[in-house]
């Protein structure tokens, strides 16, 4: 279970930053001057926000909170948002230190800094921040969301669980935290509700073909098809979308095979591994898959073929050992044909 303690990272992350720099550079930041703010600025900001112009709105947000005597969360905020948006995170976290020793009660800047440090790849500091704008502000489900995708980034997946589950309890349902739920989940060994959170995701969006086939590999688990009767159906779907939207997705065309073959759709099976070649020659799984299929077929030349591929390939000595035992009918002579006595 990771600490949970809160860090003094004012100091330390820039400290981490200036040593990534590396002795030759002196800083990768591109921090806004400073300008005359107008009575405007605020609404001028917010504008910039809302229309996307990044670079705008951190100079706007910036000049705002540097030109005020009391620093205030929002402009800090604003400007820290705007400059992550530009993939700026080390600007942000120089400001958001700032903003912090103005105002160190402030959750939105605490999960802003941990944002920032995501981006810096310093992923332990940002759980840390993550959890102390939980603390001030309980009722944030963003933090939530954030203190669980880092945990779960991090390995932790077992402590990632409840903070997702606060999120969508707060926020509602959400693609994005579904998802990593469902990654959390199956992690731990909950496999049937991480098909569940799964299910909730895909009902709400989903276009990456990796993340569809990898919740269609539960289908396998005997606990998910227990529980769900219709699992194998619907994981043939998530790999069908997986494939539409990404035609060459070697895993996906394998799985549907399996799942054709599972099924006793031999020659579609036997499609869609050769699919799998087709993007990627050397997946070796289909060709064990289809040495096999093959070899019951009694089909000698392509079992020949796709043995010898896949042994070309093959680390494993007891699968290699399986794969050259595939060979050994075809070594024995042919069995006498009966003779005939002519009789008739």
């Amino acid at each position: 279970m990771p600490s949970t303690s809160t860090l003094a990272w004012p100091a330390f992350g820039l400290l981490l930053c200036c040593l990534a720099l590396g002795p030759g550079c002196s800083s990768r930041s591109k921090m806004p001057r400073a300008k005359p703010v107008t009575p405007t600025a605020v609404a001028e900001a917010e504008d910039a926000e809302k229309r996307g112009n990044w670079e705008r709105a951190a100079e706007l947000w910036y000049s705002v909170f540097a030109g005020s005597k009391r620093k205030d969360a929002r402009s800090c905020a604003g400007a820290a948002n705007a400059m992550l948006a530009l993939e700026d995170p080390e600007s942000a976290s120089k400001l958001l230190d700032q903003g912090l020793a103005a105002v160190p009660e402030s959750a939105a800047l605490h999960e802003l800094k941990g944002l920032a440090l995501v981006q810096l790849n310093f992923r332990r500091a940002a759980e840390g921040c993550f959890v102390q704008a939980t603390r001030l502000e309980p009722q944030r489900a963003s933090a939530w969301r954030a203190l669980g995708q880092v945990r779960v980034e991090l390995g932790y997946e077992g402590a990632a669980i409840e903070p997702l589950q606060r999120a969508l309890q707060l926020g509602g349902p959400e693609f994005g935290t579904l998802a990593f739920l469902a990654r959390a989940q199956a992690q731990t060994g909950d496999t049937c509700a991480a098909f569940e959170s799964y299910m909730r995701a895909f009902e709400i969006g989903g276009d990456d073909p990796e993340l569809l086939t990898r919740a269609a590999s539960l289908h396998w688990n005997e606990l998910v098809r227990k529980a769900h009767g219709q699992a194998a159906a619907c994981c043939r779907a998530w790999l069908e979308r997986a494939l539409t939207i990404n035609p060459n997705f070697t895993r996906a065309a394998f799985e549907l095979g399996a799942l054709e073959e599972e099924e006793g759709h031999i020659d579609a099976a036997i499609a869609r591994y050769r699919e799998a070649l087709r993007t990627d020659p050397a997946f070796l799984p289909a060709l064990r898959n289809l040495a096999v299929i093959h070899a019951a077929r009694q089909d000698d030349e392509l079992t020949r073929e796709y043995v010898q591929r896949a042994l070309a390939l093959e680390k494993d000595p007891d699968r290699k050992k399986a794969l050259l035992r595939l060979l050994e009918p075809l070594a024995r002579p042919a069995p006498p044909k009966p003779v005939q006595d002519g009789s008739g």
